[in-house]
């Protein structure tokens, strides 16, 4: 079995511990190019973004031999893959400004390349779409998911996982412009999308969003129910940002509901802190302090994120359930 596939696999299953000795037995290959070093340095890059944290994942990306393979690189493939890495994962590392950027570069390359046909432009796209979802662009957002999905549809019609990815990405526009029903269309789409080649990782996320929908709109039992399988899949791949915003969903209930959220707090602190989630240990933050009325220090967060780049923060309010984007 080729070294990707074998990737794959063990990305699929969460098996990360196996995904990164494989990528460090293939960095030992003599025989490498300088282009599959980069693409096997940028994998693992993308490995440690989820199983150690984004700041991590940054330290690979910046540093040589990989950058000075970029920068000798003619590949414009090569280029744009490698600005999307870059930029995604400051994105999660929580520099917005940095991710649109970056962001933005690897699209007008992949607009040039293969006279705008690969696959590249639309993961840009579904970037450029999460990108402005947190910013609070909701609009923006809804743009280049549906921009996303249309070129998948078209030039990729047997692509499941990406037609998926950015019907998902439609769905959660949809959630943050509060049409819950029309998001509901287009995330169970996408849900049923990812249990045809059992994606685990993104199915999780989607299935997080739609528990959250039917917290907004009070239907909590269902919620649970969504939820909890969620934190199943992100739990059998090890996510830890996963579980985390399992975990967000979990106090938002426990508001509704009347009941305590102390250790949910405590746990999701617990896997921020320890993994880097930038992002969610501020919405932890923003919930706790809604939740107790703790005024001054959501305005603390509210400066946080708005130091990471965040546009407007037009799903804030001070009662909870919150629809966090």
């Amino acid at each position: 079995m080729e070294w990707r596939e074998k990737l794959n696999n063990y990305w699929k299953d969460g098996k990360w511990e196996e995904a990164i000795a494989l990528l460090s037995r293939q960095l030992r290959n003599r025989n490498l190019t300088s282009r599959e070093k980069a693409e096997i340095l940028i994998n693992r890059a993308l490995i440690t973004r989820i199983f150690i944290s984004p700041r991590k994942a940054l330290e690979i990306l910046q540093s040589s031999p990989l950058t000075e393979i970029i920068k000798t690189s003619r590949s414009n493939e090569l280029k744009g893959y490698y600005l999307w890495a870059v930029g995604t994962t400051h994105r999660f590392a929580g520099n917005i400004s940095e991710a649109l950027k970056l962001v933005r570069k690897s699209l007008r390359i992949f607009n040039r390349y293969r006279k705008g046909k690969h696959a590249g432009k639309g993961y840009a796209l579904c970037a450029l779409g999460g990108i402005n979802r947190i910013s609070g662009n909701f609009l923006q957002s809804l743009s280049y998911y549906e921009q996303a999905s249309f070129f998948f549809e078209k030039y990729y019609p047997e692509d499941y996982y990406s037609i998926a990815y950015s019907k998902c990405g439609i769905g959660n526009a949809y959630r943050m412009l509060g049409e819950f029903e029309i998001a509901k269309h287009f995330l169970i789409q996408a849900n049923d999308l990812y249990k045809k080649i059992d994606e685990k990782i993104a199915r999780g996320y989607t299935l997080w969003s739609l528990a959250l929908i039917n917290i907004l709109q009070n239907l909590i039992d269902t919620a649970i129910e969504i939820n909890n399988e969620a934190r199943k899949l992100f739990e059998a791949t090890r996510d830890t940002r996963g579980i985390v915003y399992t975990i967000l969903n979990s106090i938002q209930i426990n508001a509704i509901s009347g009941k305590d959220s102390t250790e949910f707090i405590n746990d999701g602190f617990c896997l921020c802190d320890k993994y880097g989630h930038t992002f969610e240990r501020t919405y932890l933050i923003i919930l706790s302090s809604t939740l107790n009325n703790e005024w001054k220090v959501l305005k603390t967060s509210i400066k946080i994120l708005k130091k990471m780049g965040v546009a407007s923060l037009p799903w804030l309010s001070k009662s909870l359930p919150l629809n966090l984007p």
